[in-house]
Order: structure tokens, then sequence, then C-alpha cells
């Protein structure tokens, strides 16, 4: 809180006002001490002393490889899967990312992978199969014998968000193509055909009621 100087009369003791503001002084913190280091999948946790009130501030340390911040689909004839992912300095040169889908895996060395410029996330790139529109993809981060944990996305997934957000109308036509797409190549292929990605597509078509 802040602090001041209270004026009283001499003769009659009455306050007369305050004074000579001063601000508060704030905390005054030790070195933190580590109670628990983080690691690829818990958080970690420190604690710091204040040296004039002895207040006790716990704050969290955040896991080395935090969740999938953001993931978009490029179209450009092929259909790649982009993951941004944050992972901690202290091992961006040792850990790799591993991503699956289907029976394919892929790793990805985090220190040669695309980094934001503008902060601590990485930008991980996957092919993805018309046919595996719908499988799952999953997401982790290894650095020696600790892993993260298993994250999962899949292509039908984001293009139902997509689908959703009004605010992207402009391009709902390319995604509701790209989903009949993958559909019939789900037929085609013989791939996971019982749980076409264009379903919800065809249900809305058979909603629609043609003018007479």
């Amino acid at each position: 809180e802040k602090g001041c100087t209270a004026l009283y009369c001499a003769d009659c003791g009455e306050l007369i006002c305050y004074e000579d503001y001063e601000d508060a002084l704030g905390h005054s913190y030790e070195d933190p001490i580590v109670l628990r280091e983080a690691t690829l999948a818990e958080p970690g946790q420190l604690q710091q002393t204040c040296s004039q009130c002895s207040f006790v501030e716990t704050q969290e340390i955040p896991c080395l490889a935090g969740e999938v911040e953001g993931w978009s689909l490029t179209l450009r004839g092929d259909l790649n899967v982009n993951f941004r992912l944050r992972i901690d300095d202290n091992i961006c040169q040792t850990a790799q990312v591993v991503i699956t889908v289907d029976e394919n895996t892929f790793r990805y060395p985090v220190g040669k992978s695309y980094r934001d410029a503008a902060g601590d996330s990485y930008k991980f790139t996957v092919p993805v199969a018309a046919a595996q529109m719908g499988d799952t993809i999953c997401v982790q981060v290894v650095n020696g014998e600790e892993a993260g944990p298993v994250m999962e996305y899949s292509v039908v997934e984001y293009a139902q968000e997509i689908l959703r957000d009004e605010t992207l109308s402009d391009c709902h036509g390319l995604v509701r193509q790209m989903l009949r797409y993958g559909g019939a190549a789900q037929t085609y292929f013989n791939h996971n055909p019982e749980n076409p990605v264009d379903a919800d597509i065809a249900e809305e078509e058979t909603q629609i009621v043609p003018q007479s």
C-alpha cells in the first residue's frame, strides 16, 4: 500500500491532513527455487519469497512441449496438414516430433524445422492422402526416452470446424468439394468406407427442397 505523512494539530491533536504520499514498495523477490522441473508431459513449479514481507509466490513452469497452438491445411494439388507446436529451447536440438497417419509414421527433428520468428513455436507439415481425411493424426514430442502426451486431430474435424464458421463462408464451397473428393477416394481405395468423410455433406444436400 501507499505510505504518507499525517499532520496533527499540536494543541488539540486533530488530524489536519495527509501529505507526502509515497508509492507502495512492491515485492522484492529473492532468487526463485525450482520445486519441480518441467518435463515433456508435466509442468514444473517454482517458488519465490519476498525479502521484505516474506510473501511466498508459487508459479507454474510450462511443459517443455506445449499443446498444438494451431494447425491448418495446404491445398496445392497435394493435401498437407500443418501443425504449430511450442517447444522449449532446452530440448529443441535433441527432441523430435513424431506424427502418425494410419500406418505411416513421420519423424521430424525439431532443430531442423521451421521456427516462428515471433515466438517459440515450430511448424511441422505432414502429407495426408485423400482417403485418409477421416483418419486420426497423432502428434507427439519425444526427447530420448521421455515422451509427451499424444495429441489427436483429423482433416475431417478441421473441415467441419470451418463449415461451422460463417466468417469463413467464402471457402465453404472448396471445403465441401474437398470432402466429396475424400469420400470418393475412401470408396475407390476401400479405406474406411463405413465412415465416409462426406456423410454430413450428403445429408445436407438431401434436406434441400428443390423449387418447382
